[in-house]
């Protein structure tokens, strides 16, 4: 509600310019969101969404809200993968992050899922052999898409597009470079 005019007003003031939006994990759902609103003339040219969820799909439950700070950091750092090992070994750390975490977690689960719009973005969806979702999950965002989406499977953990990026930027590059909006 408050990004999308927001986003809208920064595309009205450059009508005719290209871009695409790249969204990991709850990033991904905030990316769809904002775009599948967006009137034709707005839209971007692609949609990258990388390990996210389809929509009402989310592999943990409300107990990861509720969960104390170093209980949180430990069980999604068993289910998500760790960003910085390190991380773990700082109290202050764990009850800083804390709290951003779960506020995430809970706009994932809380989030109104029914009806979602149906979008005319092109797509392409990441995701790694050792992620919260598979290629089956994947395959459900066809739903929500009108054109056949892309599904590119990678090596790694949820954190993949961080722990081993160039996999990914070299396929965005390559599929916005073979976009005639592009050229």
């Amino acid at each position: 509600a408050d990004l999308g005019p927001r986003l809208k007003g920064e595309l009205e003031a450059r009508p005719g310019q290209a871009y695409a939006v790249f969204g990991h994990s709850l990033g991904g759902l905030l990316g769809y969101l904002l775009t599948s609103n967006l009137p034709d003339n707005l839209a971007p040219k692609h949609l990258f969404l990388s390990s996210t969820c389809v929509p009402g799909l989310m592999p943990v439950g409300r107990d990861f809200i509720d969960m104390e700070a170093e209980e949180l950091f430990r069980a999604s750092n068993e289910r998500f993968g760790t960003i910085n090992n390190g991380m773990g070994d700082s109290p202050e750390l764990i009850e800083l992050f804390a709290p951003v975490l779960r506020n995430d977690l809970a706009a994932v689960i809380n989030q109104n899922y029914d009806p979602w719009p149906h979008s005319h973005i092109p797509v392409t969806v990441f995701y790694s052999d050792n992620d919260i979702v598979n290629g089956l999950d994947m395959a459900k965002w066809q739903r929500y898409f009108s054109q056949p989406i892309e599904i590119m499977p990678r090596q790694g953990s949820h954190f993949h597009a961080l722990e081993n990026p160039d996999p990914i930027v070299r396929s965005i590059i390559e599929t916005l470079s073979a976009a005639s909006a592009w050229a």
